[in-house]
């Protein structure tokens, strides 16, 4: 994908896999308005009607300096619709990749199973995805089976890795 719109993935990708945010939610945030600070950035209108601090790093962080670099504040930082963005997805990125299945949503779900994996508490994935309920984060981690089996029996990776 070239132009603008390109552009404006390279820097919305790893937005939304290294943070597990919604597309909506990015899709309509201006360069000014969007509160960002180095490693977060604040959303004063989520889903559950809450602000929310939502922690990026540091490729995400530098993807949102390019693309509002000399911008207006008032600008929008990606200036595509969801709609766009969803037929972009489906009709280039997915194929040029030959993921005809995946979704933008997935994303969410694979950011949020990431962070899992690495160890990080239920309190913190709660607060990045914006979850009130731990009962609804669930369906957003979805561990490996290697990652269950290395869970679950610690002390046979310690013995696997020196055989």
């Amino acid at each position: 994908m070239v132009g603008p719109v390109g552009c404006q993935w390279k820097a919305l990708f790893p937005l939304l896999l290294d943070t597990g945010m919604r597309l909506g939610k990015r899709s309509r945030s201006s360069a000014g308005g969007s509160g960002r600070s180095p490693g977060f950035v604040v959303i004063p209108d989520s889903k559950n009607s809450s602000a929310r601090h939502v922690a990026i790093s540091d490729r995400a962080y530098a993807g949102l300096l390019d693309l509002t670099d000399r911008e207006p504040a008032d600008s929008k930082v990606f200036r595509f619709s969801s709609w766009v963005a969803e037929n972009a997805w489906r009709n280039e990125i997915c194929i040029t990749a030959q993921c005809p299945d995946l979704r933008i949503h997935d994303l969410r779900h694979e950011a949020l199973s990431r962070m899992s994996a690495r160890g990080t508490d239920l309190k913190t994935l709660m607060r990045q995805s914006g979850h009130k309920t731990v009962a609804v984060l669930m369906r957003y981690l979805n561990p490996t089976p290697a990652e269950q089996r290395s869970r679950l029996f610690p002390e046979d990776a310690i013995v696997e890795a020196k055989a």
